[in-house]
């Protein structure tokens, strides 16, 4: 009874301590920590004063506890409490102290913290890294603010500028290839060639220890070539898209020469009932492969899925592929068995006499005499075949269905 009644006597004034927020405090003096930015390993030391906002606000900030976390490699801490018109207490450690408050009539003057060691190793090129950090019981989180510092990793820095070089030359051959196969790379090209710019310039500024702003430039850098390979991966699922296209087109081809090498031998009194099996599991498998590039590959492309959309056209030509040798040799065999027919000999055709001069005269003289005609109406000719061109252009993908409405 003697034990609990004890441990009540402790624990009761603490929670019964009030809420603590910023308001309460003074803005905490930091000395010892002025540098830009640390490299790992570099010695740290500082000072870390915690004072009321007035003298009033003296004695809220008294019985609780102060917990001190030094993040830093071979930590020391130092804590020393001093009341208002009281004494002083001091508490040493290593990373962490727990250093307990007391209830004071004149409530706590200050908690001076003095902390030392060596920076950590970080694993980003810059990065912020907490040095110091205090939080206090019945207090809102971020009623003190912690000591902060930027570190700088100087192999992160040599890693991602070899890295960047390796991206802008694997980047550039693609584009090149894509080039090479007709495709327009132009937009991708010029985000590679600003990459490169970035580059350039964060490595002069690691030269010249400007972290900071090489850390920016290397960003800057990393954010293009991240766009390049996004679009030449976006042109390169479209090119293999197109390729996809025109193989169902042989597909469907095949299966119209396949249907005519059956009708044939159908024609000669041969058995075709195996080859008509074939042939309409060839169509059935025709439909679902343009189905799954024109709708699912398609709808992939649209919501930026390369690599759903990559998978799903390869999937495709490799069994149009396979399909596609299947035919040929079905076809092959249905030839075997229809028999030659003997050849008609063709005639020998009568040489064309060669007009003679004055002929060719005559025609001189014709079109010299009706030359504006003569180029008016060619003007129209040439006028229908554009436009015939274009209707045909048009509708290209409309005849692909009737074909294949008519095949089936």
């Amino acid at each position: 009874m003697l034990l609990l009644l004890s441990l009540m006597l402790i624990v009761v004034p603490v929670m019964a301590a009030e809420q603590l927020t910023k308001d309460d405090f003074a803005e905490p003096v930091i000395e010892g920590i002025n540098k830009t930015f640390y490299l790992i390993g570099d010695k740290v030391s500082g000072t870390y004063l915690i004072q009321p906002k007035t003298d009033d606000k003296a004695t809220r900030l008294d019985n609780r506890y102060y917990e001190i976390y030094n993040y830093l490699n071979s930590p020391k801490l130092k804590a020393e409490a001093a009341y208002k018109q009281g004494g002083i207490v001091v508490k040493e450690g290593e990373d962490y102290l727990n250093m307990r408050i007391n209830d004071w009539e004149y409530g706590l003057n200050s908690l001076k913290i003095e902390f030392s060691g060596e920076i950590p190793a970080v694993e980003d090129r810059v990065e912020n890294l907490i040095l110091l950090q205090v939080n206090v019981t019945d207090a809102d989180p971020d009623v003190l603010k912690p000591v902060v510092v930027k570190v700088v990793n100087e192999n992160a820095f040599s890693g991602s500028i070899s890295s960047l070089e390796s991206k802008v030359e694997e980047l550039n051959s693609k584009a090149s290839e894509l080039e090479n196969l007709g495709v327009a790379v132009g937009v991708a090209k010029q985000k590679i060639n600003t990459a490169q710019d970035y580059l350039s310039d964060g490595k002069n500024y690691y030269n010249q220890g400007k972290y900071i702003e090489a850390d920016s430039s290397l960003s800057k850098a990393e954010e293009y070539l991240a766009d390049a390979e996004n679009e030449l991966i976006r042109l390169d699922v479209n090119y293999r898209f197109t390729q996809a296209e025109d193989k169902l087109d042989s597909f469907l081809g095949k299966i119209s020469e396949l249907d005519a090498a059956v009708l044939k031998a159908k024609e000669e009194g041969i058995s075709t009932t195996a080859y008509d099996i074939k042939l309409q599991q060839f169509k059935t498998k025709y439909n679902s492969l343009y189905n799954r590039l024109e709708v699912n590959a398609k709808d992939y492309i649209d919501n930026g899925l390369y690599d759903d959309a990559k998978a799903t056209i390869n999937s495709v030509v490799n069994e149009v592929d396979q399909a596609v040798s299947e035919i040929n040799g079905l076809i092959s065999e249905i030839k075997a068995q229809i028999p030659e027919k003997t050849p008609t000999p063709t005639p020998t055709p009568t040489p064309t006499p060669t007009p003679s001069e004055p002929f060719y005269s005559g025609i001189v003289e014709y079109f010299q005499e009706n030359r504006d005609t003569i180029l008016l109406y060619s003007g129209v000719l040439v006028g229908i075949a554009v436009l015939g061109f274009a209707a045909y252009k048009g509708t290209k993908a409309y005849m692909k269905r009737r074909k294949w409405d008519e095949l089936k």
